[in-house]
């Protein structure tokens, strides 16, 4: 079975490896089930000869309590497994990263629910657009219109800058050694520290949140605290998490990125 995936800056991950207390399960096979998903993760820093705490407080974050209407739990159509976290940023376009859905296979999105398995709307890919060259982004065009009360409404141009309050959503692993999926949807909250920090990943901004990014949190957006808007989604993190808040989140506000979903998805 395949893990949800982030991508490791060598041991690292992309889902929010948030939620002290978060509800967990087991992977199963079940449509919404975890299945996994990829996060690049990169090696930690922590000296290898230590092993990580499993301790919720290394992870931090805390589990979602308030309706998030544009958040998506993506899955595979075919097997039913949980692979990335993904939003909605039009009536039939949703946005995520492109290594989660770099194999070209058939997605089910279940959008607007809290929990990733149960709840919400459901929709199926008609078409996969994938970002030039190395930026991590993807749009997936729906087999229908989804309507909510609330897109994600995706920023402008330059606005991931460092000191930007932000907080970000996601499915991943709880526990520092990426085990354990949550059931109900993470966040957390920090600020942009780094930009242009993607170590070939490609163009990306680094975080330090109270929480850190794992597998399952890949596609996941950060939002700009001030304006709402989505200002990147979750590409790489550590593996095991180090306990800083690190994540890597590919912009999606750079010209290059920004032209290509206006161009593409019409926002």
């Amino acid at each position: 079975m395949r893990k949800p995936t982030i991508r490791t800056l060598i041991p690292a991950a992309c889902c929010l490896a948030l939620a002290a207390g978060a509800i967990a399960t087991a992977p199963a096979t079940a449509l919404g089930s975890p299945g996994p998903s990829t996060i690049h993760a990169v090696p930690g820093a922590a000296d290898p000869s230590t092993p990580p705490s499993a301790s919720p407080n290394m992870v931090g974050g805390h589990k979602v309590t308030e309706d998030v209407p544009f958040i998506a739990a993506l899955h595979g159509k075919e097997d039913g497994k949980f692979h990335c976290t993904a939003s909605i940023i039009a009536p039939q376009w949703i946005l995520t990263a492109k290594h989660c859905v770099s194999d070209g296979a058939a997605k089910t999105f279940r959008i607007g629910s809290l929990t990733r398995s149960s709840g919400g709307q459901t929709a199926d890919s008609a078409d996969i657009q994938t970002a030039p060259g190395a930026d991590d982004a993807a749009l997936v065009k729906l087999a229908k219109e989804v309507k909510i009360s609330q897109y994600a409404k995706v920023g402008d141009v330059g606005e991931a800058k460092v000191g930007v309050a932000e907080h970000v959503f996601g499915w991943g692993y709880e526990n520092p050694d990426w085990t354990n999926l949550p059931e109900n949807l993470k966040t957390s909250s920090g600020e942009v520290k780094e930009t242009g920090c993607g170590q070939g990943f490609g163009d990306a901004f680094c975080i330090h949140n109270d929480g850190e990014t794992s597998g399952g949190d890949s596609g996941g957006p950060a939002i700009d605290d001030a304006t709402g808007n989505v200002i990147g989604v979750c590409s790489f993190g550590h593996k095991p998490t180090q306990g800083d808040g690190f994540g890597g989140y590919q912009t999606v506000v750079s010209q290059e990125v920004r032209d290509w979903i206006k161009q593409t998805a019409g926002v």
